[in-house]
């Protein structure tokens, strides 16, 4: 969670931050709220596992703040864009970074299919991308899926199966 996301969070269920000398935050609650414990002790944590950021945030104005955020968003995404798929997130970020140094069209067609969905998974110790095919994927079909392999993919297998050796080794 990074400091705008954070402060967001805090003035949702009435805490206001602001920045006082030292830096420190300081945190009050507005008038007529009055928050449930458990959610306030869980962000007063992130508050201040993250402090640093917060503040950075805090001495921004609200353009700033918001454009420092996206910034954040992107470079997060950049290796993974698909954090809600926690179980593999890992190993994507470890081949899209080594893909990045290698190739920048292998980077963004395997960013592509991880966007889709796309999964990797280790099978008797080599690195497999798996797509997901299903009416509520983005590969309705298993031909949807080989056109865009076809096209995005198998033009640089040699790349790609190069990049996935590598990974292995480092982390499988």
């Amino acid at each position: 969670m990074t400091g705008y996301e954070i402060i967001n969070e805090s003035e949702k269920i009435g805490y206001k931050l602001e920045l006082r000398p030292g830096p420190k935050i300081g945190l009050s609650l507005k008038p007529g709220y009055n928050p449930d414990p458990q959610e306030a002790e869980r962000l007063i944590n992130k508050l201040k596992a993250n402090k640093e950021n917060v503040i950075e945030y805090l001495q921004l104005d609200d353009k700033a703040a918001f454009n420092k955020y996206i910034e954040e968003l992107r470079e997060q995404n950049r290796y993974d864009p698909r954090p809600d798929l926690s179980e593999d997130s890992e190993l994507w970020q470890t081949v899209l970074k080594e893909a990045e140094k290698q190739d920048k069209q292998v980077y963004s067609n395997l960013h592509g299919c991880r966007c889709g969905g796309a999964r990797l998974k280790t099978e008797k110790g080599q690195l497999k991308l798996i797509p997901a095919i299903g009416p509520d994927q983005f590969w309705k079909n298993k031909e949807e899926w080989d056109q865009d392999r076809k096209e995005f993919l198998l033009p640089y297998a040699s790349d790609i199966k190069e990049i996935f050796i590598k990974v292995q080794r480092k982390c499988c």
